[in-house]
């Protein structure tokens, strides 16, 4: 077994900076394929590729934890217990027990927003994954929470299922390690629960060397089993703290050390601000100060926050977007009936258009309106080789003048699919110019939005009523939204500014 080190990595010190730093270092004495680098998100994994040379993507491959285990068990897709389709199986053979694939995705799964799960069963699966990843001993459950895990893995060795946490388990029960890896590299190890430590742990057995990443005081999956004592626990031969932030400024820095001391459980290692810029918070607004230059973030606790927050920008004429979380609602730019608008109005403005923005164009017209019959399957036959089209290819399949010449009205043209229809309308007649503008603004909640910074980061300061429940009750939940609280804050490079809360406020922001 070779050493063990531990980094702590404070935000905006560079933690991925740093470890391919020591990774290019290692390239003297090791073959790339014989290091390995292992994180909790795929966000995080998809950063580290992001920085790899074009000619070493074949021989380093960065991977989330429960992926490398994925692989160890030569699992195949149609095994994972929490696909929709598996789930729909369970819930098949278990009507008294039924899953909501939405709710349910095994140590992924989340509860950042705040709400409760609508079924006891549900709650009780959710129990059940997070006593699983925290080691917790089976005599120590709730006998609810080892009934529904009997059925759970009675039901998966029947259906040679395994699910997320099974699978590092089984890594675990197997002594599994990656064949060939001299070095090891953890990145976010803040965010693993003890089951998912002591995976690295054994892995860490058979390296000539394991340096373990992470900060505790950014710990904020307590719900998937982790918290920040298995990090500072954590028995290492050598300790490093990484002593320059690049990201946050001083007044930030200070604001969010406030924000951190808090907690009855954190990390105590310094580290300086960002060179050359103060920075500056700002107290108790209503509205984000979207006029000041740079790039903006506003972030919510919970994400029915986050939602209203979107309504409300929408009918600003403000363009917002999550670059870290793809699907859902927020981002706007995506949806069908935006993307449709915005290759018309494009068209007709003499500009070529991507054909993928041109098919879900046509998938929104109303043919008989605009083409003659069987147009848009020729469209869909004949010119899907062509990286754009333009007026003149739409011509050619005999679209009416009234449509080429932008004369006709748009609900006549498009049969739209979402409730923001009436607000890109009105943007397509009235304020054409936004849909050529990139989103100012990033949303989302503090989950969803944890490793991602902005010049000015606006924080909702509102907490929904289960939340500030919890937290008169536990420690635990206090700290908690501590550490969310310092984590928001500490997205920010030059600004943060605190949105009053039309719920209950979270007590810990006021600084």
């Amino acid at each position: 077994m070779g050493k063990i080190g531990k980094i702590i990595g404070p935000p905006g010190t560079g933690t991925t900076s740093y470890l391919m730093r020591q990774i290019s270092l290692d390239t003297d004495r090791y073959f790339l394929p014989e290091i390995l680098a292992i994180s909790y998100t795929n966000a995080a994994v998809s950063e580290i590729k992001a920085r790899i040379s074009q000619s070493d993507t074949d021989k380093f491959t960065p991977k989330t934890l429960h992926s490398a285990c994925f692989s160890l068990l030569k699992l195949k897709t149609e095994q994972v217990a929490e696909s929709p389709k598996n789930i729909r199986l369970w819930n098949e053979s278990h009507p008294h027990l039924l899953l909501s694939d939405s709710k349910i995705a095994g140590a992924h799964a989340t509860l950042e927003d705040g709400e409760n799960l609508q079924r006891t069963h549900e709650a009780a699966f959710s129990a059940m994954n997070i006593l699983r990843n925290r080691m917790t001993p089976k005599n120590e459950w709730p006998d609810h929470v080892l009934s529904l895990w009997r059925e759970w893995e009675e039901w998966k060795e029947s259906e040679n299922l395994v699910d997320f946490t099974g699978m590092l388990e089984q890594c675990i029960e197997q002594r599994l390690t990656p064949p060939g890896i001299r070095v090891l590299y953890a990145d976010e190890q803040q965010d693993m629960s003890a089951l998912g430590i002591a995976v690295i742990k054994l892995w860490a057995t058979k390296v000539e060397k394991a340096v373990l990443i992470g900060d505790p005081n950014q710990s904020i999956y307590r719900f998937a089993g982790a918290v920040p004592e298995s990090f500072i626990n954590l028995k290492a031969d050598f300790t490093t703290s990484l002593k320059q932030s690049y990201r946050v400024p001083k007044a930030v820095l200070e604001y969010s050390r406030i924000i951190i001391n808090k907690a009855s459980v954190k990390d105590q290692s310094e580290y300086l601000p960002a060179n050359g810029i103060q920075g500056l918070v700002i107290p108790q607004i209503d509205y984000p100060d979207l006029g000041l230059p740079g790039t903006h973030m506003l972030i919510c606790r919970c994400r029915y926050q986050a939602d209203r927050w979107g309504k409300q920008f929408l009918r600003d004429n403000v363009l917002f977007h999550n670059p870290y979380r793809p699907g859902g609602g927020w981002n706007p730019t995506a949806i069908s009936d935006f993307v449709a608008l915005k290759a018309y109005l494009d068209l007709i403005a003499g500009k070529d258009i991507r054909i993928d923005d041109a098919n879900k164009m046509i998938n929104l017209i109303v043919a008989k309106n605009v083409f003659p019959r069987g147009a848009k399957t020729e469209f869909k036959k004949n010119y899907q080789e062509q990286k754009t089209v333009d007026m003149f290819d739409f011509a050619a399949l005999g679209a009416s003048d009234s449509w080429l010449e932008g004369r006709m009205d748009l609900n006549d043209i498009f049969l739209f699919k979402t409730k923001n229809k009436e607000i890109f309308l009105s943007w397509a007649k009235t304020n054409k110019g936004i849909f050529s503008e990139r989103p100012r603004v990033i949303i989302g909640t503090i989950h969803s939005v944890k490793g991602g910074e902005a010049d000015h980061v606006w924080i909702d300061s509102g907490i929904s009523p289960l939340i500030a429940q919890e937290v008169t009750k536990s420690q635990d939940s206090r700290d908690d939204e501590i550490r969310l609280a310092y984590v928001a804050a500490t997205r920010a490079r030059q600004t943060v500014g605190i949105l009053r809360s039309r719920d209950f406020a979270n007590p810990f922001l006021k600084g």
